[in-house]
């Protein structure tokens, strides 16, 4: 990366744009085809090979005093095993994240509508992105971001 302005080198060290994705009823399968429609975006492969996202898929430390997982729901009608959080974190090359943000929230909006035509019925997926001071949550039939304090 190079210098900007006159200003100090931008920071060698990698940042990331965290995407959380919650209420899946299979995450796993869910967080596969992500990562494969990221990849398949016309901006992720415009990229050079050595400024291009890293994604890497994690499940979170369990929360301590939560029993054991960090899971955020389930239902009446069955156990919650397959609504906890996961994430998947574009690691990213220091200043390229603001770059990559507004990109990357695009490619999931699309991604979120796509995936709430075939959820079922009591399936309640929401998607938190976040990096750099940033917040944004897609979550019921409202496409629209919106500050997750609100």
């Amino acid at each position: 990366m190079s210098v900007s302005g006159g200003g100090a080198p931008e920071s060698r060290e990698p940042q990331e744009i965290r995407i959380e994705l919650r209420g899946s009823f299979s995450p796993d399968a869910d967080l596969e085809a992500l990562q494969e429609w990221l990849r398949r975006e016309s901006w992720y492969q415009e990229m050079d090979q050595a400024e291009r996202p890293t994604l890497i898929r994690r499940r979170p430390e369990p929360v301590p005093g939560s029993g054991g997982s960090q899971e955020t729901g389930g239902s009446e009608q069955g156990p919650s095993m397959g609504v906890g959080l996961d994430d998947i974190i574009l690691l990213l090359a220091s200043g390229l994240v603001q770059e990559v943000y507004d990109e990357a929230f695009q490619a999931l909006k699309r991604w979120y509508r796509n995936r709430r035509r075939l959820a079922a019925e009591n399936e309640d997926i929401r998607i938190r992105v976040t990096a750099d001071g940033r917040d944004d949550v897609l979550e019921g039939s409202d496409e629209a971001p919106h500050d997750p304090e609100e």
